[in-house]
């Protein structure tokens, strides 16, 4: 009996460690998609007109800071801010004529 609790015992740090370690390449997964998409959209900018170049790669480097806030581990507050900045310079980089 104290053989199978103690086995039971040692099977609950190794479930643990795997669940975390799943989770963790999820994440990495995401993120490197993410970075990916980003780089794709900061080419095409090239496609616009040279005059709204600048403006939209000025929003795009804004909603990319933003965006990089939205993982904060330090704050969910700060996190949520900058999610709803970033939802914020979407909408604006994709109503601004051109885009």
């Amino acid at each position: 009996m104290e053989a199978a609790v103690l086995a039971l015992l040692g099977l609950l740090p190794g479930f643990s460690f795997a669940g975390g370690a799943s989770r963790l390449d999820a994440r990495r997964e995401r993120i490197v998609q993410e970075a990916n998409a980003i780089g794709a959209a900061y080419l095409r900018w090239d496609l616009l007109p040279a005059t709204e170049q600048p403006e939209m790669r000025r929003l795009f480097r804004e909603y990319v800071d933003a965006r990089l806030h939205v993982d904060d581990p330090l704050s969910d507050v700060k996190a949520a801010e900058a999610q709803a900045h970033a939802e914020q310079l979407q909408k604006e980089t994709w109503s601004t004529p051109g885009s």
